[in-house]
């Protein structure tokens, strides 16, 4: 079966007779669209070995090499050129759908994906979204690949902001406004406590600071009123988060908050204690010191007053993964500000050896919005949508203003969300994502919905049809479609790339070339009005480029509308 892989190989294997040294197939590139080729070997590596110039290999390679696959050979510089065989192109891709197109068969690794994981204090937020796309992403490729895939939600419901909640409720609100506000009331609660806290820091004061560092140690100590407040707050900013993770169709596997691991922790600091890998300071605050990993700054995972700290239940967490899932890769989704606290908690796992298996920090960076005068700047809580519910809101309102009136209301959701989606995965995961309204609901750039329309139009034609697309013959004369053929092929190496990288922008990147280059397709080429051999080879592409659309957003997490 033709793969890009596999021309590469063959590439690598007859220059490698013909030069006498060896050459990798990792050397062979995907080559610049300018030269009009597909595969290109650069030859300047192997100039001092041979003694002659990259360009005179380069020639000589050309007027030698043969192989199987490659239909054409040139040299161009320093670089020899090569063309596949576009039957093989066409072959190759129509062997490997139902392979490429489903998740992998198991291979025995498991991930555990940590993501969302809310401060259930507040409201899901704009940045919530973001960490929302990006774990369900990094689930969906992981599986894809063949991993047995766990998520997990990680809720922060425990520490200074159950304090803070019970403090601020009985300061600034009551049932009453609880069960009218819900979430949102208790983001006000927290709000108005953070300005009470900085206002009698102001002061040199610290009676409220005192009383929830009391409440924290009360749930801390099983106080049955602390336990009552804390069931209470908890579920009510859990339901939320449900609600709107159930829109997103995100449905986690565990709901393991820190209320679940602390009590774990903390028997944990009395056995890292007792071996020595933890020490006790003179105010009753313990650390991990981190030197021999090269962190000059200790871990501490317990306050001096006895209270617990968010590395408390990480280690915690650390420990029951690995007894109850033994995980290969433990990937944390959170944002680019938690950066040094992951560097310590891997290090503390380096040096204690909690777990085998590999902790990745995923982190991403801030959101920005465009102003009415072209500028990027941060977003902004007093002009645009923070609270996620505002944000789908506001999105499904841009996507019914560009859809027809018969697009139905489940559709225009759709297309909102892949909007949303779209834009987060338009570049690096470590960048900063912008809201820019107007293209991200674009129908003619880089969009979402640019892509959600290419996919809705070829479904529009097959439904249109009775003959089976697979009916199309191999033996059909494709190089009028080299180019989709090609981009076709890649799809393979665009993945594995994405997956090892978790950088998913690439798929959107694909799934866009891929709309665009139908849409050329369908400006220059009759498939329904087409005859014979042709009609079934343009409906065989029309079919094939949507199922690879179909599948490059699904592992975004993107849905296909049935109209636009």
């Amino acid at each position: 079966m033709f793969s890009i892989s596999s021309a590469k190989q063959q590439i690598a294997d007859a220059a490698t007779n013909i030069l006498g040294v060896q050459v990798s197939s990792d050397w062979v590139e995907i080559a610049n669209p300018k030269a009009g080729a597909h595969l290109a070997l650069p030859c300047f590596r192997f100039a001092k070995d041979l003694g002659k110039s990259p360009a005179d290999i380069a020639k000589d390679v050309a007027e030698t090499l043969e192989v199987q696959d490659v239909a054409k050979i040139e040299a161009a510089g320093p670089y020899v050129n090569f063309w596949i065989d576009t039957s093989k192109l066409q072959s190759g891709v129509s062997d490997s759908a139902p392979t490429l197109l489903s998740d992998r068969a198991l291979n025995g690794k498991t991930a555990i994906i940590e993501y969302l994981s809310p401060n259930l204090a507040k409201p899901l937020s704009i940045g919530h979204f973001r960490n929302a796309l990006q774990g369900r992403a990094i689930a969906l490729m992981y599986r894809n690949a063949g991993y047995k895939v766990i998520t997990d939600n990680h809720v922060g419901d425990w520490g200074t902001v159950f304090g803070m909640w019970v403090v601020g409720f009985d300061k600034f609100s009551n049932d009453t406004e609880l069960a009218k506000g819900g979430v949102k009331e208790l983001g006000r609660v927290y709000v108005e406590m953070r300005k009470a806290l900085r206002s009698e820091e102001g002061q040199d004061e610290t009676p409220l600071a005192d009383l929830v560092q009391e409440w924290l140690i009360k749930l801390e100590d099983n106080d049955e009123q602390a336990l009552q407040y804390h069931k209470k707050f908890s579920e009510v900013s859990l339901a939320d988060v449900k609600a709107r993770m159930a829109e997103l169709d995100v449905i986690f596997d565990y709901n393991l908050g820190e209320s679940f691991f602390v009590g774990r922790g903390k028997e944990m600091i009395g056995e890292l204690l007792e071996s020595g890998d933890a020490i006790k300071n003179d105010d009753g605050s313990v650390i991990i010191t981190l030197e021999e990993q090269g962190q000059d700054t200790p871990m501490l995972i317990q306050k001096s007053n006895g209270a617990a700290l968010y590395h408390t239940s990480d280690i915690a967490a650390i420990e029951y993964r690995e007894k109850t899932w033994n995980p290969d890769v433990v990937v944390y989704v959170v944002g680019m500000e938690q950066q040094f606290h992951f560097k310590q908690l891997f290090a503390a796992n380096q040096k204690i050896g909690w777990s085998d298996a590999e902790l990745i920090h995923h982190w991403y960076g801030l959101i920005e919005e465009v102003d009415e005068a072209g500028r990027r700047q941060k977003m902004s809580s007093r002009k645009n949508a923070v609270f996620m519910s505002d944000l789908l809101e506001l999105a499904e309102e841009k996507a019914r203003a560009i859809a027809p009136d018969e697009v139905s209301d489940a559709d225009v959701k759709i297309i909102a969300h892949g909007a949303l989606t779209f834009r987060e995965f338009s570049a690096s995961h470590t960048g900063n994502t912008v809201f820019d309204w107007e293209s991200m609901f674009s129908l003619s750039g880089f969009s979402g919905p640019y892509v959600q329309y290419a996919a809705v139009r070829i479904e529009s034609i097959l439904s249109k049809v009775e003959l089976s697309p697979d009916e199309a013959s191999k033996d059909y004369d494709w190089s009028e479609h080299s180019d989709l053929l090609w981009l076709l092929s890649r799809y393979e190496l665009v993945i594995g790339e994405a997956t090892a990288e978790r950088e998913y922008h690439k798929v959107a990147e694909f799934a866009y070339e891929l709309a665009r280059g139908w849409n050329r397709f369908y400006e220059n080429y009759q498939v329904l009005g087409a005859e014979g051999d042709d009609k079934l080879a343009r409906l065989w592409l029309a079919s094939t480029i949507g199922r690879y659309l179909e599948r490059s957003l699904y592992l975004l997490g993107i849905k296909i509308p049935s109209q636009m």
